[in-house]
């Protein structure tokens, strides 16, 4: 990893550039094989937004009364509209 934030700003189609290039695909493999992200269940991704939103809101919800903020009101018409 040290390698990499040494060369990170390397412009691409350079000595560097290709070290950087080899170094990511490296640590990619690497990632894949060790540490592997499965893709999410669609219906527990689809609860978890819910969840995200509904606190959000509850939040939001709480706060107003406290605060006339015209950011809150904005921030509530956001997330409400569909």
């Amino acid at each position: 990893m040290n390698a990499v934030e040494t060369i990170f700003s390397a412009k691409p189609d350079t000595p560097k550039g290709d070290q950087l290039e080899l170094l990511s695909l490296l640590i990619e493999q690497y990632e894949n094989r060790y540490y592997p992200i499965s893709a999410p269940d669609p219906i527990e991704a689809i609860k978890f937004r819910i969840f995200r939103q509904t606190c959000l809101c509850r939040i939001i919800n709480w706060l107003e009364p406290h605060s006339r903020s015209p950011a809150l009101i904005y921030c509530k018409t956001i997330l409400i509209s569909p």
